[in-house]
């Protein structure tokens, strides 16, 4: 079918198979199809190619309903056909004509007779109108003056339009070559005619190993296939569908960039690529880069990534990544970043990511495993974090954190900042108290605070302090790898509304304190001082919030699925309740068959016994008393 379609299509041209989606289909689907359908086995034998399947799927997703050539090719192809097209009628038309050349060595046709005769006519005409104008000219000075004055300022008038004209044009062409050379070259039949190559020849490959595993053989032959030559190519036909894939994901990137520039709407989701991403590296894109968005600016990326996963200080390793997820404009591509993670194994990447192959194509990804010891190590000091923050010492210093902003609006950012610079400047006072660092030009208000008030500011301080640090040991143990984060979610810990208590109350007190008590950033004229961890956790709230979001969509999904589940059970057990009755009567008729009457239905027997109130065995034992 396959050879069918491309012969085909080879005999209407390369051209309108490579343009049409339907074909293509056809092309694409009858590989895949084949695989399918073999898919076991070649799993049997120890090939996986699902990944494979999956990339030329999201092949066939990303091709625009209608493929057609882009304009300035197809104007190309146009101008070279109408080319062609004169050539050949010049050539038809002086067949058996012989050429001359000039002292240059170009070759000139030779002109007809008709044509001679038409030129010296023309010559002839030109010296008469000449010789005509000279005579007009000597009888009419005056006029000719006048005249020939006009047509020289008509003359330089036109000579400027043209001039004009001609620089306008050049600079359009100068404007089309610059965009044409900011804009990537990229052949979009060169890349679907890959991707049909690579479908080809990985059926082929499939089908002959499977037909090679099938063939008879030897008892001596059959050992030696089965102990290394059939294990052998399955490894290498297991590393092809894994370098395959990854290219056509990179043809893909290629093909998705070429038709965002030609304007060409390809509607795809990041959905389609779940099942190729890691649940972080999904989440991450989703949040940060768009549902929607298949690219995105590097700037934007990188600076997410840094501030969920850690500062990047090596130049180097920033810029490897740079190469490993941009694609040809700079851009940061899903594709790519597919790619990446898995030959990298995993998102967020090594901290030694520079040092790893970079080859997108590789075949073999790195592994980093981990020990079961370090697992459990991170496991418990994840729940010592848990621990602590349900400690009643914790319990204080929040106690006093929400006691001290339990008169303001926490939703209004200024009243929450008044009210920590509140506490800034008594925290001030009684600083200077304490260590007399008070200056007395200072136009600071004088602040008398009573022991108990005292007291009270210093437990503040304390309990920001503590809070502070607690949260930036979670952003650590965040980052230090998988297995944390996977346990600091399942816990459900620390919680999205206490994270925002804590961006919302502890930095109107860190801003206090910085500014007011240690008199930092005096000649800052905006004073927006944040550590960093403030902007951590408000990256980590995009991220639970998006979670939060499918969350709520798979609790719904469970919901109808309980109560499907409980609606089937009690079918089942009414349905069980019915077959037991059924059984009892069955019995009861077996046992005493003289009590199956009305033609011994059990449905008639039921009847009686409601219409009547008295059973057939009654009836029966009346009678023999009778």
């Amino acid at each position: 079918m396959l050879e069918a379609l491309i012969a085909w299509g080879i005999k209407f041209g390369v051209t309108d198979v490579l343009h049409n989606k339907d074909i293509l289909k056809k092309l694409i689907e009858g590989a895949v199809g084949a695989l399918k359908q073999r898919r076991q086995d070649l799993i049997n034998v120890g090939v996986d190619c699902e990944e494979f399947i999956r990339e030329c799927e999201n092949f066939l997703v990303i091709l625009p309903e209608q493929l057609t050539i882009p304009e300035n090719t197809a104007r190309h192809i146009h101008e070279n056909k109408t080319r062609k097209m004169v050539m050949n009628e010049n050539h038809t038309s002086v067949v058996g004509a012989t050429t001359s050349t000039d002292t240059d060595g170009n070759s000139h046709l030779p002109s007809t007779n008709q044509e001679q005769q038409h030129d010296n006519n023309s010559t002839k005409g030109k010296d008469n109108t000449k010789n005509h104008q000279e005579d007009d000219n000597q009888g009419n000075s005056t006029t000719t003056a006048t005249t020939s004055v006009s047509s020289e300022t008509k003359d330089t008038e036109e000579d400027k339009k043209e001039d004009n004209d001609e620089n306008n044009r050049d600079g359009e062409k100068k404007d089309n070559k610059t965009e044409e050379q900011d804009q990537p070259k990229i052949d979009s039949k060169k890349i679907i005619k890959n991707v049909i190559d690579k479908v080809k020849n990985a059926e082929k490959a499939a089908m002959d190993f499977l037909d090679d595993d099938k063939s008879t053989r030897s008892i001596f032959d059959y050992m030696k296939w089965m102990t290394y030559k059939r294990p052998m190519r399955a490894r290498e036909l297991r590393e092809y569908f894994i370098t395959e894939a990854d290219a056509i994901r990179k043809e893909i990137d290629d093909l998705y960039l070429h038709y965002t520039i030609h304007d060409k709407a390809v509607k795809i989701s990041v959905d389609r690529l779940r099942e190729d991403m890691t649940k972080d590296c999904y989440w991450f894109w989703v949040t940060y880069m768009g549902k929607n968005n298949m690219t995105g600016t590097w700037d934007e990326f990188i600076g997410s990534y840094e501030l969920l996963y850690g500062q990047i200080e090596s130049t180097r390793t920033k810029q490897h990544l740079r190469q490993l997820v941009c694609n040809r404009t700079g851009e940061v591509s899903v594709f790519r970043l597919i790619t990446a993670i898995r030959i990298h194994n995993g998102f967020p990447f090594s901290r030694d990511i520079s040092t790893m192959s970079g080859n997108l194509l590789s075949t073999i990804p790195v592994t980093e495993d981990i020990s079961e010891e370090k697992r459990m190590k991170l496991t418990e000091m994840t729940m010592q974090l848990v621990k602590d923050f349900s400690s009643e010492e914790m319990r204080t210093h929040l106690s006093n954190i929400y006691g001290w902003f339990n008169c303001v609006n926490k939703s209004n950012k200024q009243e929450v900042q008044k009210r920590g610079d509140e506490w800034g400047k008594k925290m001030k006072a009684m600083k200077d108290k304490k260590f007399g660092t008070k200056k007395e030009n200072t136009s600071t208000e004088k602040i008398e605070l009573s022991e108990e008030e005292e007291e009270h500011i210093d437990n503040i301080d304390k309990a920001r302090r503590t809070v502070y640090f607690f949260y930036e040991r979670f952003m650590v143990m965040w980052r230090v790898g998988e297995v944390s984060r996977d346990t600091l979610q399942n816990v459900d810990f620390p919680g999205k509304y206490r994270i925002k208590d804590f961006i919302t109350l502890v930095r109107a007190l860190d801003h206090a304190n910085y500014y007011t008590v240690m008199e930092k950033g005096k000649n800052d004229k905006i004073k927006e001082y944040t550590p960093e961890i403030y902007e951590f956790l408000e990256e980590y709230l995009e991220l639970l919030e998006q979670q939060s979001e499918e969350n709520k969509k798979f609790k719904e999904k469970r919901k109808e699925l309980r109560v499907k589940r409980h609606e089937k059970r009690a079918e089942e057990k009414r349905l069980e309740e019915k077959e037991e009755k059924q059984k009892q009567q069955k019995q009861i008729e077996k046992e005493d068959p003289s009590s199956s009457s009305n033609d011994g239905s059990p449905s008639n027997i039921d009847e009686e016994v409601s219409r009547t109130g008295i059973s057939v065995g009654d009836q029966n034992a009346g009678n023999s008393s009778q």
